[in-house]
């Protein structure tokens, strides 16, 4: 998909909203047709694949209780995307928290709320309020050009194939900003890792992130043993429970030792977590001592 036919479509996504917007507003149908769907294909998922895209779905939820999403998007027979539509200028938040509780219940880690125009991404799974679940909001009436349609790559098939959700600027410049990660367990995995002093390292797997953050901290004199311990948020009442990211001994409040231990600089880390939760661990220790997560990016 090159840039520059992206760049066309949305400057004819605009005419289109511009000049027909009153009959937009009238009709879902119409939007699908003259704005959602030539998105879609632009970003590189076929609509006329049910494969890839299963328009006017239904699926049984629990207890009887069914959906009936607009989409889902598709990647290798796994579902990883759900998007409800409506007309122009619509309610873009009605019945979000339905349709979330949907996914999650599928087994869809995105849901996508569109008028054409707008086009607001969250992640199910995040464990966050509903208005903090969103982690994109795309306008393509808004800004440049270049800026709606490097937003819109947030939809970009072979983004959500990755199972990591970006912002397009930083893809596009090759630095993804630990902040920005939407994390998810694949084969993906990050090469070299940038700290806040633009120094890197090369990296071979997910867990290289959490051990060169805390040695950069550590050498940087960001982190000391004062910091620890710095646990994994609670899950559960029971204290057996509470898990350690990094501690000055190797060892969990429940007294069981690090399944998988690293020492640095005087400090352990519990390995023993999947990539999701290491990127969180990541991004915990990095607030423990007062750092903003997005000064550390990675790159593919």
């Amino acid at each position: 998909m090159p840039l520059e036919s992206l760049l066309a479509l949305v400057e004819e996504l605009r005419g289109r909203i511009e000049t027909h917007g009153d009959s937009l507003r009238q009709s879902e149908a119409l939007t699908r047709y003259a704005l959602i769907d030539p998105l879609l294909r632009e970003l590189g998922w076929d609509t006329e694949d049910p494969d890839v895209v299963m328009p006017e779905f239904s699926v049984d939820i629990y207890d009887g209780i069914r959906a009936e999403p607009d989409y889902i998007l598709m990647h290798a027979d796994n579902q990883v995307m759900m998007i409800e539509s409506t007309k122009l200028d619509g309610d873009l938040q009605e019945s979000v928290s339905y349709r979330i509780n949907a996914c999650v219940h599928i087994g869809i880690r995105y849901f996508v709320a569109t008028d054409g125009r707008r086009w607001e991404i969250y992640e199910t799974y995040k464990p966050a309020p509903l208005d903090q679940k969103r982690i994109v909001s795309l306008d393509l009436m808004s800004g440049t050009l270049g800026e709606a349609s490097l937003n819109a790559l947030a939809l970009w098939q072979h983004n959500l194939a990755s199972g990591i959700i970006i912002p397009a600027q930083a893809s596009i410049e090759g630095w993804h900003s630990l902040s920005d990660i939407q994390p998810e367990p694949s084969d993906k995995t990050p090469t070299q890792m940038m700290f806040p002093d633009n120094s890197s390292v090369d990296i071979v797997d997910w867990r290289e992130v959490l051990i060169n953050a805390v040695q950069w901290l550590t050498d940087n004199y960001h982190l000391d043993a004062s910091h620890c311990p710095i646990q994994m948020p609670r899950r559960g009442s029971s204290s057996s429970r509470v898990r350690y990211v990094l501690a000055a001994h190797p060892v969990h409040p429940s007294g069981i030792g690090f399944n998988e231990a690293r020492e640095v600089n005087a400090l352990y880390i519990e390995l023993d977590y999947s990539i999701p939760d290491i990127i969180n661990n990541v991004r915990i220790i990095i607030k423990q001592v007062g750092m903003d997560a997005s000064e550390f990016k990675l790159r593919w």
